[in-house]
């Protein structure tokens, strides 16, 4: 999955500290959006105020920070 930091930052609810908490988490980068939602499940066992986002959520925040990063790149 592209742009992981991005697309983390796209999802309701989730900040700075989560998304650093997350990385830290992983033991390799999520192939897709199953795999990402897999990762905020063990973490959530872990920290249980860490928020659970949905797979269409996540599917929107993937989405979401693709197109910024196509925007962006027209702007260049």
């Amino acid at each position: 999955m592209d742009n992981i930091v991005l697309t983390l930052l796209c999802i309701p609810s989730i900040g700075r500290k989560t998304v650093l908490s997350l990385i830290k988490d992983m033991e390799k980068l999520p192939l897709n959006e199953l795999d990402l939602l897999e990762i905020f499940i063990n973490s959530k066992l872990k920290n249980k105020r860490i928020y659970l986002p949905t797979l269409d959520e996540i599917k929107k925040a993937k989405e979401k920070s693709y197109n910024i990063i196509l925007n962006s790149n027209k702007q260049i």
